[in-house]
């Protein structure tokens, strides 16, 4: 019942801002490379943004198996009754038996 009364001709609108856009870029051709420029700068800086995020991901894993690596060298060499190397020391050295007869 309403849709008669709410459709308008949409088609001169759209013609007279075409029209108007054609003047306005005549006059103005530096628009196209500057608003080229608006829409390529945030693209670029998202892309750039995700490389950089992955790189220091990247580091940031290396860095804790690196910390990894150390904390178990340290430990090793802390832990009684091991060689400097990580073998376990004999808890005592032993002998033959020797009965004294």
């Amino acid at each position: 019942m309403l849709k008669h009364k709410l459709i308008t001709d949409v088609a001169e609108p759209l013609a007279a801002h075409h029209d108007d856009m054609k003047t306005l870029v005549t006059e103005n051709p530096w628009l196209i490379p500057a608003t080229l420029f608006m829409e390529v700068l945030p693209a670029t800086v998202i892309i750039h943004g995700y490389w950089k995020n992955r790189q220091l991901k990247k580091q940031l894993q290396i860095e804790r198996e690196h910390t990894k690596q150390l904390q178990l060298e340290q430990l090793n060499q802390l832990r009684p009754g091991h060689h400097a190397d990580g073998r376990p020391r004999p808890l005592a050295h032993h002998r033959p038996f020797h009965h004294d007869s």
